[in-house]
């Protein structure tokens, strides 16, 4: 017998914390410790094993668009205010194996002057979210003014094998060379990633590698990221992308695709590898194919 990919990806749900752990939200955000703009770190709630046992799971709706592909997914939500408005705030969600450095997504056509959202780890279990720009082909960093103003959410951290940042920008709608049309079916977005040892740092102005690899183009379909929720929308059951949880490897839901990108081993290894006392404490259970 073997567990299936969906049953694993259940029990990790609930043996990673935060992730079944979201208060009700108040004020749009469900962000435990402030927000960051420009140079200023920002912290969530980590992610640990022993707070798995509370909480629940919802059913995965109304969660926005996810491009998945080799175990990095990057999902995207626009809440109906924000999109109704043309400007507000937007979620974001970066998923993938801690076996990288770093993992980014940038909003536009190319790495070159788009808004780019960072994530390593931190070295205590949680991540460091870094909005950066680039100056033409050069190495993102801090902008001093005009950056993207990031909270990072409850729900991130790092356990099993995995690294997540649930955030929203409030300001990501225009930057400094292009904007985000809510009505686009064809958002161009980018996405890229190094592997290599943790970075281990709290410094949002952490220094960075190369990306490994060629990046990852591919669009968003706006019209169907529209949520009707005023806060994360990464909560319960909608904390683990779809493709993830259908155990999809490639490009299931792309929304226009990506490079072929050698991210990572199997979605069923790396959580089979993770299920050990996720699945005990957890006490979900498994089906059996």
């Amino acid at each position: 017998m073997k567990y299936s990919t969906s049953s694993i990806l259940a029990a990790a749900l609930y043996a990673t914390s935060a992730f079944a752990q979201y208060g009700s939200p108040t004020t749009g955000g469900d962000s435990t410790s402030g927000s960051g703009s420009g140079g200023s770190p920002v912290e969530a709630a980590p992610v640990t094993e022993s707070s798995a046992v509370a909480g629940g799971a919802t059913t995965r709706t109304n969660s926005g668009v996810v491009n998945c592909r080799n175990n990095i997914c990057y999902s995207m939500a626009v809440p109906q205010t924000t999109a109704s408005r043309g400007q507000g705030d937007i979620y974001f969600q970066i998923f993938a194996p801690d076996t990288f450095s770093w993992v980014g997504l940038g909003t536009g056509s190319s790495m070159a002057d788009s808004n780019m959202f960072l994530i390593y780890q931190n070295g205590q279990g949680n991540v460091t979210l870094s909005g950066r720009q680039a100056a033409g082909y050069t190495m993102p960093t801090v902008p001093t003014t005009g950056g993207p103003v990031l909270e990072l959410l409850a729900g991130s951290g790092v356990a099993n094998g995995w690294m997540v940042a649930n955030f929203r920008c409030l300001n990501c709608q225009s930057w400094k060379t292009s904007t985000l049309d809510f009505t686009g079916t064809t958002e161009p977005m980018v996405g890229a990633w190094q592997t290599g040892d943790s970075l281990d740092s709290a410094d949002v102005n952490a220094r960075i590698g190369k990306h490994t690899g060629n990046i990852r183009s591919f669009s968003f379909d706006l019209t169907q990221a529209a949520v009707t929720t005023t806060g994360s929308p990464f909560v319960g059951d909608n904390a683990i992308p779809a493709e993830l949880m259908a155990g999809s490897d490639g490009n299931a839901n792309n929304n226009g695709g990506g490079n072929a990108d050698n991210a990572g081993p199997g979605t069923s290894a790396m959580l089979s590898r993770a299920l050990g006392i996720s699945v005990i404490l957890a006490g979900v259970p498994l089906l059996f194919l």
